[in-house]
């Protein structure tokens, strides 16, 4: 083990964008299956494309895809933004990393160490089953 972490307890790993690098195509994944929501909720948006056009507005204005939600008109706009994550299946976007799987898995022997994420946990098995990572390295 690194000296550098001798006094260390306990780390803390972000799952998206730390244990596999952003990719451009999970946030479009995403875009699609919100705007998809949207129109249902919006017929008078028309078209998918303008559907996808006012959830980018208002998630960028608002700084918030849950605040596009609301603006769509949802009443529960964060259980609304977690099932098109979980619809997304965005983990097809996630490659196998066998030495991000074999660090953790050392690590965990050694220190204390969990998982920080705001993704459902149905979509966070997912990713992690799909970059070799065992759920059991980290501690709830």
């Amino acid at each position: 083990m690194l000296d550098i972490l001798r006094h260390i307890k306990a780390i803390g790993f972000d799952l998206d964008g730390t244990l596999y690098p952003n990719n451009p195509k999970i946030s479009e994944a995403i875009i699609e299956v919100a705007s998809l929501k949207i129109l249902e909720k919006k017929p008078d948006l028309g078209s998918l494309e303008n559907a996808r056009e006012f959830f980018i507005r208002e998630s960028g204005s608002k700084e918030s895809r849950m605040k596009a939600m609301v603006a769509a008109g949802f009443e529960n706009p964060k259980e609304v933004m977690r099932d098109c994550i979980v619809a997304t299946s965005f983990d097809k976007f996630v490659e196998k990393d066998e030495r991000v799987a074999d660090m953790l898995k050392r690590l965990s022997s050694q220190k204390y160490i969990y998982l920080v994420t705001t993704s459902p946990s149905e979509v966070g098995s997912r990713v992690l089953e799909k970059i070799g990572i065992d759920e059991g390295v980290f501690q709830r």
